[in-house]
């Protein structure tokens, strides 16, 4: 086979596993100590290291470690074919995962532990301003408006589609929006029991 067809070969498996993995550039090159720029040059097809080197085990420690860190070990052994999970065995059996020329049957997904716990942040962000609004009878439009906000993102952010977690800003302004609605309705301790209800 061809070096260029060698490259795309190595560049398909690599997007198909970052697929899988549910992850991009920046997370490998973390665990790989490398820059996402390498990452993206070896998935892109532009360059191609030699089976066994330096660059393709550096790649493969990072998949590896990314892996682990998300739980996803078991994923990535079925795709490589190998049930032993220690680094030792694992690192080799990606990098030889990554340059096979043959076939293969991606196993089923597995959802990253770190996307996990984001959607329990979000559900549980949701359901907690959505007992705290229907308590105190605010609308969609009426926390859009004091907070100075599009309704759809609060209807985002009440559903539990999003989480104000980048926003520090956001989250203060709809703190005291609350809560000063809830001290004018004199529900303050309502609204605290039905946040503690909310935690149990």
């Amino acid at each position: 086979m061809k070096n260029r067809d060698m490259r795309i070969m190595l560049s398909d498996r690599i997007t198909e596993l970052f697929r899988l993995l549910q992850c991009g550039n920046t997370e490998i090159a973390r665990f790989a100590g490398c820059s996402p720029s390498n990452i993206s040059r070896l998935k892109r097809g532009l360059t191609r290291p030699k089976p066994g080197s330096r660059s393709a085990l550096r790649l493969a420690e990072g998949i590896y470690r990314y892996a682990d860190y998300e739980n996803m070990l078991g994923m990535l052994g079925e795709l490589c074919h190998t049930a032993e999970t220690s680094a030792g065995t694992m690192v080799p059996a990606i990098a030889a995962w990554l340059y096979e020329e043959s076939d293969y049957s991606p196993p089923r997904a597995v959802v990253p532990k770190s996307k996990l716990r984001l959607e329990r942040q979000r559900q549980s962000f949701g359901e907690r301003l959505d007992k705290a609004m229907t308590l105190l009878g605010i609308t969609n439009g009426q926390l859009a408006g004091a907070l100075n906000i599009d309704s759809s993102l609060v209807s985002r952010y009440r559903s539990g589609v999003l989480y104000p977690n980048r926003n520090e800003q956001i989250k203060e302004r709809l703190c005291e929006h609350l809560m000063g609605r809830a001290e004018r309705a004199k529900r303050r301790s309502s609204l605290r029991c039905a946040a503690s209800r909310q935690k149990t």
